[in-house]
C-alpha cells in the first residue's frame, strides 16, 4: 500500500484548502497522497504536467483533479474530477461550468460539481427578492454524459438555510475550510463516502467504467440524482428560451442563413455529407457583440447533450449543433487569434518557449493553449454562422 500513490491537483492559482479539505475528510489522509498545483496552460510550465492531466484541460480546468499511481515509475492515472461553484445558480452560471464536466467524461474520469441548487437573492426592491433555482437542464446535461460516458457523473447540493446565517448570506459554510461547503452537511457526506468507495476500487485494481456496476456507488448516486429530476418532466425536452435558440428543418437552414443582411446568399450544398444528412439541426443563439467563452459554450453544449445526441461520439449526432452570433463578424474572431499569436503561440518569429513546451505544440498543436473560446466553440460546433460569414 506504502508504494501506491495518491495525489490531489488544486489550480496553480487557486485554493489549497480545496485539495486539503478533500484530504481531511476522505480515506486519503490514511494513504500516501500529497497536494501537487496543476500549471497553468499560459505558462510554459504547463507541458510539465502528467499527459493524462494535459488530456483532461483541453477544454477548461477543474478545481480539483485527484490522481492515482500504481509505484513513482507508473504514470499519474485521473480518477476523479471536482467543481466546486458557490455561485448563486441564476442564469447560466452553472450551464459555464459543463465544458469541465465534457471534458472529464470524455476521458473516462468521473465528475462532480457542488453548487447550491438553490440561493436567495436580494435585489434593490425588495418584492423582487428571492430564491433562484438551479436550472433542471444542468442536471439533465450532467445524467445525459454519464449515461453516455457510462461513468459517475453528478451534482452535489451546497447546502443553503432559510434565513441568513452570515455576512456570506443563505450558504452553509464549513467551519475549518471557511470557502467551502459544511462538510457535516447531508450530500456532502454523502460526497465523502463515495470517494472512499472510489479509493477502494481504484486501490482493488477495477476499471472506471466498471464503477457504476458497483451496487453500493450505483445505489449512492442514484439517490443523489433521485431528487433532481423530482422536477422537469416535459419541460426538458423543450429549449429552455425561445431566445437562446430553436430547432429547425435542415432543408430549411438557406432560408435561415439568407435572412442575415450581410450574408444574403449561400450555397448549402457546400456542406459536409453528414451535416445535410441530418433531418434537424439545433441553432443555439445570442445576441452579444463580445465573442467570448462563458457562460456559452458551456450552454452550447447542455443543449448538445440534451438535444443533439443519443451517445458520446459526436460525430454519431442525430441533429446538427449550429451557433449562430448574428452581431460577431469574422474580423471579430481575426483579432482574438492574433493576441493570442502575439503573446503566446510558441512559433512566432522571435518568441522564447521552453523545449518541452515546444514539444507539446508540435504534437498536439495548440488545443491546450489557444483560447477558450477556439477550443469549445470550434471543436464541438457543426456550424458557426458570424455576422458575414459561415465557417463548418
Amino acid at each position: 500500500m506504502k508504494n501506491k500513490i495518491f495525489k490531489i491537483w488544486v489550480d496553480s492559482d487557486g485554493d489549497v484548502n480545496q485539495g486539503k479539505y478533500f484530504f481531511e475528510n476522505t480515506d486519503l489522509n490514511k494513504l500516501n497522497c500529497s497536494i501537487e498545483r496543476v500549471y497553468s496552460n499560459k505558462t510554459d510550465n504547463f507541458a510539465k504536467n502528467p499527459k493524462k492531466i494535459q488530456d483532461m484541460l483541453y477544454l477548461d480546468k477543474p478545481d480539483v483533479i485527484i490522481t492515482y499511481q500504481e509505484n513513482e515509475q507508473s504514470i499519474e492515472i485521473p480518477v476523479l474530477s471536482l467543481e466546486i461553484s458557490e455561485q448563486t445558480p441564476m442564469g447560466q452560471n452553472t450551464f459555464q461550468r459543463f465544458p469541465r464536466a465534457v471534458a472529464s467524461a470524455e476521458q473516462g474520469v468521473p465528475f462532480v460539481i457542488i453548487f447550491p441548487e438553490k440561493d436567495w437573492v436580494q435585489r434593490t426592491k425588495k418584492e423582487s427578492s428571492g430564491w433562484e433555482m438551479a436550472s433542471p437542464f444542468v442536471f439533465n446535461g450532467l445524467k445525459k454524459l454519464s449515461e453516455f460516458h457510462n461513468i459517475p457523473v453528478f451534482s452535489v447540493n451546497w447546502a443553503c438555510n432559510e434565513k441568513k446565517v452570515s455576512h456570506k448570506g443563505y450558504k452553509s459554510y464549513d467551519t475549518k475550510f471557511p470557502n467551502m461547503p459544511d462538510s457535516n452537511s447531508e450530500e456532502m457526506k454523502k460526497l465523502f463516502i463515495f470517494i472512499n468507495l472510489l479509493i477502494q476500487n481504484t486501490l482493488g485494481g477495477y476499471q472506471t467504467s466498471k464503477l457504476l456496476e458497483n451496487r453500493e456507488i450505483k445505489e449512492l448516486v442514484e439517490d443523489l440524482d433521485a431528487k433532481r429530476f423530482s422536477r422537469g418532466g416535459d419541460f426538458l425536452k423543450k429549449i429552455p428560451s425561445a431566445s437562446s435558440g430553436g430547432i429547425v428543418n435542415t432543408k430549411e437552414l438557406k432560408n435561415y442563413i439568407e435572412k442575415s443582411p450581410d450574408i444574403k446568399k449561400f450555397d448549402t450544398s457546400t456542406f459536409p455529407d453528414y451535416i445535410k444528412a441530418r433531418d434537424e439541426s439545433l441553432i443555439f443563439y445570442s445576441e452579444t457583440n463580445n465573442f467570448r467563452a462563458d457562460p456559452y459554450t458551456g450552454t452550447m453544449l447542455v443543449y448538445d447533450y440534451s438535444f443533439c445526441r443519443y451517445g458520446k461520439e459526436k460525430t454519431g449526432r442525430h441533429r446538427n449543433l449550429i451557433v449562430h452570433f448574428p452581431k460577431i463578424s469574422f474580423s471579430d474572431i481575426e483579432c482574438k487569434y492574433s493576441s493570442y499569436y502575439e503573446r503566446r503561440c510558441p512559433f512566432k518569429p522571435g518568441s522564447k518557449h521552453d523545449n518541452q513546451y515546444l514539444a507539446l505544440h508540435l504534437r498536439d498543436g495548440c488545443k491546450f493553449t489557444k483560447i477558450k473560446e477556439f477550443r469549445i466553440y470550434f471543436y464541438f460546433a457543426d456550424i458557426i454562422i458570424l455576422k458575414d460569414v459561415i465557417l463548418f
